[in-house]
């Protein structure tokens, strides 16, 4: 029997967690996984940066490093008929183009949506801050759009159409067609499958742990080049290390730091120990979380923890959008949050700490099976690659 290939078109680097995530070494009879690694095409300097040891970067025969447009075009050269594709590389800027050319050799589009925060963005506000930040910016950004509309239309009109679609929460499916629907098959989410893998090991720490984003340096903000004169790397370690003082003094515990999936083990910015690749096991053993809203703090809603948001002010030039997400978890978990203003100052109130360990359950259910699982979510299966390749291979 034929192998029949699926290719994953990838733009951030397989580190050891994202390997997890991305199913490396979750193989299947007479199926291949080929990962086609673009960021040397998107940020040659980032990617080579990636290379070394410290940012724990995998090496696997079926990653394939694109370094220039003559790879990618033997790659697809020599591609045969009947593979399929999955595209998680949208800031590739030919990306359009390539996924018509893997159409065009006989390839078949899938789509996999992991888990995701469907806040929903107020335009007022949104405008506003655009302002605030800078009124050059907004009118750069208002004359961007006016000219990118036609070209969205087309994009839209020219973008290929997935065959098959891969869902994760009970969410997604409702924001598909019926037509969408009809090719739609549910997975289990890679925080489900991490949670019922891990869940079964007795938990005996409380630990005070805080998520680690990586906000000053993030692997977004380089592959976009995005304007960083706003934000201050070390008022904003400073203002972290007075909030784990504050827990620490009630709690009689130092902080244990989750160290961003992309940070550099030797990048340790502030006197506290970092643990990295260890983010659900950090917080299956946590007594409070803090975090600020990385998609990573889902874990803390499936291990029923307390959640503590830390928002700042300044995360708004580098994301408009930023409030709306954060008093989108809030309103939807039902958690405390300490605002940071532009001067890197806080103030919190007298009966903070009151019930901060108790958790909204009716809310962290709701939100779990909406959000993280799906009414055909399979505690057996600790591999939702593996599933979504045995329904391919069914198909095939």
């Amino acid at each position: 029997m034929k192998n029949t290939k699926l290719i994953i078109l990838l733009s951030q680097p397989l580190t050891r967690f994202n390997s997890r995530r991305f199913g490396l070494n979750s193989n299947s009879k007479n199926f291949v996984k080929e990962f086609w690694y673009l960021l040397p095409l998107i940020n040659f300097k980032l990617s080579q940066r990636y290379k070394a040891k410290e940012y724990r970067s995998i090496n696997h025969r079926n990653i394939k490093v694109i370094n220039s447009y003559f790879d990618l075009f033997k790659k697809i050269k020599n591609l045969k008929k009947g593979f399929y594709f999955l595209n998680w590389s949208t800031i590739f800027k030919f990306n359009l183009l390539l996924e018509l050319t893997l159409k065009s050799k006989g390839g078949i589009k899938i789509s996999r949506f992991f888990s995701h925060i469907p806040f929903k963005t107020n335009k007022l506000r949104t405008i506003k801050n655009i302002i605030i930040i800078d009124l050059k910016f907004f009118f750069s950004k208002l004359l961007s759009s006016i000219i990118n509309f036609p070209i969205n239309i087309l994009r839209n009109i020219l973008t290929v159409k997935p065959n098959y679609i891969f869902l994760e929460s009970n969410y997604q499916l409702e924001n598909l067609s019926n037509k969408e629907k009809k090719k739609a098959f549910f997975i289990n989410s890679f925080d489900y499958s991490e949670y019922l893998r891990i869940n079964k090991k007795l938990n005996k720490k409380k630990d005070l742990i805080f998520i680690d984003s990586e906000i000053e340096n993030s692997y977004e903000s380089q592959v976009l080049k995005l304007d960083r004169k706003y934000f201050d790397k070390k008022k904003y370690w400073n203002t972290m290390y007075n909030i784990f003082l504050l827990f620490e003094k009630k709690y009689k515990k130092k902080f244990k730091i989750a160290g961003h999936f992309r940070r550099s083990i030797k990048s340790k910015p502030i006197n506290r120990k970092f643990y990295f690749d260890q983010t659900p096991n950090l917080i299956k053993d946590a007594k409070i979380v803090i975090a600020h809203n990385s998609t990573t703090a889902l874990w803390s809603v499936l291990f029923n923890k307390p959640l503590i948001l830390v928002n700042f002010e300044n995360f708004n030039y580098l994301d408009v959008t930023n409030d709306d997400e954060f008093e989108w978890y809030k309103k939807e978990l039902n958690l405390k949050m300490i605002k940071i203003d532009l001067n890197y100052n806080f103030k919190i109130k007298n009966n903070f700490f009151h019930k901060i360990l108790n958790i909204d359950k009716n809310k962290y259910e709701n939100f779990k099976n909406n959000y993280i699982k799906n009414k055909y979510a399979n505690k057996s299966d600790l591999d939702g690659w593996r599933t979504m390749v045995s329904k391919l291979k069914k198909i095939n």
